[in-house]
């Protein structure tokens, strides 16, 4: 059970260089390439000491699978590379829960923000833009410049909560 806390000291350090503020006042939204590989170096070695080193190792190649799928639709790369490391440390079956959490966590906080900003109708005819040009081109259409940007590890974190909670529930 000393994952857990490895676990959320990682992801509220990801929390807090996501959204610390820079010089100008607005979110960094970085999260950084040492922390990511501490983090990783932490779980292999948690579970190396434990005796279930192929359990960090599973875990690893889960996240890491997850974190690509999220970065080809738009996801940063830290955070990408952030659920590789959560998956070092909490495995496989956490830290698909955790990515799955964390991406319906998302979708009902950033719903809105774009229902309120381009109204229902141009909501709808960007994503079917952006669906057709998909199935024509097999390329995923990034409006990065037209896009607002919002920090994701908060959401990695609170799905990290949800799968803890279900980890307890579970263990009961």
């Amino acid at each position: 059970m000393l994952m857990w806390p490895v676990a959320f000291a990682l992801v509220f350090a990801a929390v807090y260089c996501d959204v610390h503020k820079d010089e100008k006042g607005a979110p960094r939204m970085v999260v950084p390439n040492w922390l990511n590989l501490a983090g990783l170096s932490a779980g292999i070695i948690l579970h190396a000491f434990a005796g279930d080193l192929r359990f960090s190792l599973v875990g690893l190649a889960w996240g890491l699978g997850i974190g690509v799928l999220f970065y080809f639709f738009g996801m940063g790369g830290g955070d990408a590379k952030l659920l590789t490391a959560l998956g070092s440390i909490i495995g496989a079956e956490s830290v698909y829960l955790t990515a799955v959490a964390s991406a319906a966590l998302f979708v009902l906080f950033y719903l809105p923000l774009r229902l309120r900003r381009e109204g229902i109708r141009g909501f709808w005819e960007r994503e079917k833009a952006s669906l057709m040009t998909f199935f024509i081109t097999k390329k995923v259409v990034s409006m990065a410049a037209e896009r607002q940007r919002v920090p994701f590890a908060p959401f990695v974190a609170a799905g990290a909560a949800v799968a803890f909670v279900w980890e307890v529930i579970k263990g009961v």
